[in-house]
């Protein structure tokens, strides 16, 4: 995956873990793309990690995490997006 894929990408689980994406709030996939500038596999990898659940023909919706869920999706996500990323994500988890 390309920088800018993966900068989207640990936007958007930073997003979904502080809720800011919402839980149950719609995330469509091509307009998503294409107003951020990638490809959809980000998204797909979002659905794949399970913060995001693929309805058939509609997109995506957020998943409802729990908060034990979302601290430990923040540590694993840290160890994947460098220590800066994953400190922020792990403080937005707690804050959530």
């Amino acid at each position: 995956m390309s920088k800018p894929g993966q900068r989207v990408l640990s936007t958007l689980r930073q997003m979904i873990i502080s809720r800011e994406l919402a839980p149950g709030e719609r995330v469509t996939e091509i307009p998503t793309a294409e107003r951020l500038g990638i490809s959809r596999t980000p998204l797909r990898i979002l659905e794949q990690e399970g913060l995001l659940e693929k309805q058939a023909r509609r997109g995506y919706r957020v998943r409802l995490i729990t908060p034990n869920a979302n601290l430990r999706y923040a540590e694993v996500f840290a160890c994947r997006c460098g220590q800066n990323q994953g400190t922020r994500l792990i403080q937005g988890a707690r804050e959530a």
